[in-house]
């Protein structure tokens, strides 16, 4: 009899505490690590939040820096909506974010800044509709003709002891607008502008020739 009682308590105790960590709840983002992953406060204790559904390049490949830029730009210093779905293997909450009662991993996806993570989130129509229309619209990284998922990305730095299998960055790399005096860098759209004609191979040589970074690549 106590045996048994001892196991319902525990039973108990087990279903508690998941019922408490997969409910909805309400916080503020006071973090954002990169494109797919913040943390918000919750009960005044951060909490890492890995987005579910969606993977975004890495902070060395191309777009991952515009990926995290886009994310903070939405959701940083502001409360969102927080649906949880599962931990990941780094005990890391996995779940769904909205803010303004917009789905914050759609949003990502549909501009071109993640791949639909299908392997995790099979059913989640909401991402593969972003995904092909971004696909569609060469939106974001799409606009490459052959970009590498970060899940492959990532197998290629180990194979390789953590050194990124990408080449090198050719000289020249920014280019300056001559009459706005504004630099961009490659993915920039405005990159390859009919007065875009100087050219850097730093944002550090850009900004000792009086030229200022792009508001919209961010270089």
């Amino acid at each position: 009899m106590l045996f048994r009682t001892a196991l319902l308590i525990v039973f108990l105790a087990i279903t508690t505490a998941f019922s408490a960590d997969t409910s909805t709840f309400r916080a503020k983002v006071i973090g954002v690590l990169d494109g797919d992953t913040i943390e918000v406060l919750r009960d005044k204790s951060p909490v890492r939040i890995r987005l579910y559904g969606i993977d975004c390049p890495e902070h060395d490949q191309d777009f991952g820096t515009r990926a995290k830029q886009f994310t903070s730009d939405k959701v940083f210093g502001k409360t969102v909506e927080v649906v949880p779905m599962d931990q990941d293997r780094y005990e890391r909450l996995v779940a769904k974010i909205y803010i303004d009662r917009k789905y914050l991993n759609q949003m990502i996806v549909a501009e071109g800044f993640a791949w639909w993570y299908q392997r995790c989130a099979p059913k989640d129509d909401d991402l593969q509709i972003a995904e092909n229309g971004a696909r569609a619209s060469s939106k974001g990284l799409w606009s490459h003709p052959d970009p590498i998922p970060p899940w492959d990305f990532r197998k290629t730095k180990e194979s390789t002891n953590g050194k990124a299998h990408q080449k090198p960055e050719p000289k020249a790399n920014y280019h300056g607008n001559i009459k706005s005096k504004v630099f961009h860098k490659p993915d920039c759209q405005y990159y390859n502008c009919s007065n875009c004609t100087a050219k850097f191979n730093s944002p550090e040589e850009a900004s000792k020739n009086g030229y200022r970074p792009c508001t919209s690549c961010s270089p």
